[in-house]
């Protein structure tokens, strides 16, 4: 800040490829504070090619809320799930991106674990597990969150989504059912909802 290095010890992840900067103190609210990496080499002695910078400004409240989950796909406790279908938690607010790995969604059919790919949304809210084979067929299945935290740090409870797949993948494209307005409208209100209604999630 202003020149001025903040205090701050560093840890290196396991696997080498992230640093975290654990604070001594909070950030000042609303202040402006840049984020600079340099000097940094790999195991060969390769160095950072032209450092890497980010500007950023804190916040007016220190954030203590955790992120909570705001809906899942399928929801929990539901039936018939096509086999092909891909499991998503949608959350209240942005998560960390760089605290999201393969462990940070689990799924399991019949007790057994299923391998699959985690990915986040662009703007950090939805969490997305695709198994990498499709689900079995009439079983009792359950996808988990773990290991997720919000952008302050603050992490989420694990919570489990309960779900029974049905008897077939589902083939059929989405289709749109109604939609607030109608081809043609005029003279929509400027701050209106705009809504489109499909036939499935």
């Amino acid at each position: 800040k202003n020149g001025v290095d903040v205090p701050a010890t560093r840890a290196l992840s396991g696997d080498g490829r992230v640093v975290t900067f654990k604070l001594v103190q909070p950030l000042a609210l609303n202040a402006t504070y840049t984020l600079g990496a340099t000097g940094v080499q790999d195991l060969s002695g390769h160095a950072l090619v032209g450092g890497s910078t980010a500007t950023f400004t804190t916040s007016a409240v220190i954030d203590t809320v955790l992120p909570t989950l705001s809906s899942s796909n399928p929801f929990s406790g539901a039936t018939g799930v096509p086999l092909n279908a891909a499991l998503e938690l949608q959350f209240n607010e942005r998560l960390n991106p760089i605290a999201i790995n393969a462990t940070s969604i689990t799924a399991q059919g019949g007790g057994h674990p299923i391998d699959g790919t985690v990915s986040l949304s662009a703007d950090g809210t939805l969490l997305r597990f695709v198994p990498s084979q499709p689900l079995r067929p009439n079983l009792a299945h359950t996808f988990i969150a773990n290991s997720v935290e919000d952008l302050a740090g603050n992490r989420f409870t694990a919570s489990n989504v309960p779900f029974t797949t049905g008897a077939a993948s589902d083939t059929t494209a989405a289709q749109v059912l109604q939609q607030s307005i109608a081809d043609g409208a005029t003279a929509i209100a400027v701050n209106g909802r705009i809504s489109l209604r499909f036939d499935s999630p």
